[in-house]
């Protein structure tokens, strides 16, 4: 009997994003996803992407003497067709890359067509690297994304507004994996981040390691576990040598990001993941948080697994929030409409009671986490990142943007757009007048949690008040 071979359904992709801007490219992360991750009649899209081409750090169209907005130039490489790019008049940088990627490309693309893989080049300029992988993605609807070790601070853009799963590179061989939001089977708990280390054997020196349908693939193996916070013996002191097995040395493909003075790095410890915040020398907020959170045990709060002090330095060490920040979740268009105007006042209310809790337990805590709550309303309200407003928009703060259209009257304006089902929306005008209570709250007119909160549930009294 003859079958008729059965072409790859557009889920079987795999995209390779690598920062073309490095002068020497590394080819590790197209090496893992080949090893790990990519099947057989899978399509691996190679993208290099050089946002600071020809001015450094911009990630704007470019103008050089020709008209050109970006380059999305295809190059010559196609397991399963002979198509050549079309020449172009382009800039001598741009011919270099293009050459170099051809030359760095060769062995890979003898692999891929030895292994019945489809590969495709594309070099993008001029672009974030976020919006075009992102844009790839959507043309493409990919099973994997693997980003090489530059381009890790744009993991958490990237998998707000994509389904499929990701990897980024920490060294030869080794990456951090993020899963598709996709269930889990049965009622396991899979952790966000868990690191996956490539081994050949003998009988997989190519990679495609063989499936149980006979194909090639790599499956995720995330445990199920407990918090750590919630164990016996923790929270705990913690030595500065086992805070540098947790994060590599504090390489930098561990930091997640740097706010405030503050680093925070993610790791692994006891095969579980987790979140170690740096502290500056001397920095009050440091035992002041300390002092709080070994006190505190609540569902809604990021539960201490432990501490150290070295001298110098200071650290705090949480549970790796299992299922995503609320961030990841309001960036997401999906899984921002299966937050409606209920299930957001809900989170509103559970984390206005969290902090009442730590209130009464601490007096005193006031001003900044009654204006930061505030702060959190804005983000429900609108949907919207905070901490990512802020460069999107040049410079100007969610609360700058927010705070006049709601003090004008024009709430509308603020609402997330894409909760287009107004049932419920009453309690979204609760939150609107809560939040305006936290963000004129100063010295001379503080306001309590308990007040707060009354608002955000609609208390009528509390409402009759503001």
């Amino acid at each position: 009997m003859v079958q008729a071979s059965v072409p790859a359904s557009p889920r079987e992709s795999v995209i390779v994003v690598m920062d073309a801007n490095r002068s020497k490219g590394s080819m590790d992360a197209l090496d893992w996803a080949l090893k790990s991750v990519v099947r057989r009649q899978d399509t691996v899209i190679v993208l290099g992407v050089s946002c600071a081409f020809g001015k450094k750090n911009s990630c704007f169209p470019l103008n050089m003497g020709i008209s050109i907005s970006a380059i999305w130039e295809r190059l010559e490489f196609s397991s399963q067709g002979q198509g050549e790019a079309r020449p172009k008049e382009l800039g001598e940088e741009i011919e270099r890359k293009k050459e170099q990627y051809q030359n760095n490309l060769q062995p890979f693309y003898r692999l891929c067509r030895k292994n019945e893989v489809n590969m495709e080049v594309k070099l993008a300029f001029g672009f974030c690297p976020e919006k075009i992988t992102v844009e790839q993605a959507q043309n493409s609807n990919p099973r994997w994304i693997v980003l090489d070790s530059n381009l890790k601070k744009h993991k958490v853009i990237i998998y707000a507004h994509v389904g499929c799963n990701i990897a980024v590179m920490n060294g030869k061989h080794v990456a951090t994996l993020t899963p598709s939001r996709a269930p889990p089977p049965g009622n396991c708990t899979p952790t966000d981040d868990t690191t996956y280390t490539t081994n050949q054997t003998a009988d997989n020196q190519d990679g495609f390691a063989p499936s149980q349908d006979g194909e090639s693939s790599a499956r995720l193996q995330s445990p199920c576990w407990y918090p750590l916070s919630w164990r016996n013996g923790f929270p705990r002191a913690f030595t500065q040598t086992e805070l540098e097995e947790i994060t590599n040395d504090f390489s930098e493909d561990n930091l997640i990001r740097v706010e405030d003075n503050i680093m925070v790095y993610e790791g692994i410890f006891q095969e579980t993941p987790v979140v170690i915040m740096s502290f500056p020398e001397s920095d009050e907020r440091f035992w002041k948080m300390l002092k709080i959170l070994s006190r505190v045990r609540h569902r809604n709060i990021a539960n201490l697994v432990g501490f150290c002090c070295t001298g110098t330095s200071l650290f705090l060490l949480f549970d790796y929030p299992c299922l995503g920040t609320l961030e990841l979740n309001l960036l997401n268009d999906n899984l921002a409409r299966n937050l409606p105007w209920k299930a957001r006042w809900y989170i509103a209310v559970e984390i206005g009671g969290s902090l009442r809790y730590l209130h009464e337990e601490n007096a005193n805590l006031e001003e900044d986490d009654v204006r930061g709550y505030g702060m959190l309303l804005i983000e429900l309200i609108s949907g919207k990142s905070a901490r990512l407003h802020r460069n999107e928009s040049g410079g100007q703060s969610l609360i700058q943007w927010a705070l006049p259209l709601l003090e004008n009257g024009q709430i509308s304006e603020v609402l997330d757009p894409r909760l287009e089902d107004n049932a419920d929306i009453r309690v979204a005008y609760h939150m609107v007048k809560a939040a305006l209570l936290c963000l004129r709250s100063d010295a001379d007119h503080r306001i309590s949690m308990s007040e707060v909160l009354a608002v955000v549930r609609g208390d009528q009294l509390a409402m009759a008040k503001c």
